[in-house]
């Protein structure tokens, strides 16, 4: 460094307490997450099928859970399909789920079910069925490249759903 043309002579008290620092706090950063994580290993020994530390919580919580549902008669009969992925209802005729649920389905096969809060068949009374009209992902989407790019889907359906006390939309901000 020039300091009035002439060189100026580098320091070298170099303190090595500020890096200490921030590596006790990254190490300690880096500890916490490990032991946060290995609370989430599944057991094997008691597997009932539901998501990994998730709660029960009260039907209509949250009433804007829909379920993607797969089945060559979409929306007849007794039996809605086979669920394959989760979604959110955003309006009255889209929901919003993972692109990865939609680019391997036949939008002749698919609907979506709202006012759905298990997946055991003495709740099927309750729910409302709904036909896919378009099944949309994001272009910018690759299997491939599943980590690095948007996995963001919609599904628009054929009819308007029918809000009422078991289902509506998110509430989004606007």
């Amino acid at each position: 460094m020039y300091v009035c043309g002439k060189v100026k002579p580098h320091s070298s008290s170099f303190s090595a307490v500020p890096f200490l620092i921030i590596f006790i706090i990254c190490f300690l950063f880096t500890l916490s997450t490990l032991v946060k994580h290995s609370k989430c290993e599944q057991n094997d020994d008691d597997d009932d099928g539901r998501i990994m530390n998730g709660q029960i919580v009260p039907d209509g919580k949250y009433p804007f859970i829909a379920s993607l549902q797969v089945s060559p008669e979409p929306c007849a009969g007794t039996s809605p399909g086979a669920h394959f992925c989760g979604a959110a209802v955003i309006n009255d005729n889209t929901v919003l789920t993972a692109a990865h649920c939609l680019t391997a389905m036949n939008l002749t096969e698919t609907s979506v079910l709202v006012g759905v809060y298990s997946m055991d068949a003495s709740n099927l009374d309750d729910y409302h069925c709904y036909q896919a009209d378009k099944l949309v992902v994001h272009p910018q989407y690759t299997a491939e490249h599943f980590s690095g790019t948007p996995d963001i889907g919609v599904v628009k359906l054929k009819r308007a759903i029918e809000f009422e006390k078991t289902n509506k939309q998110v509430k989004l901000f606007s």
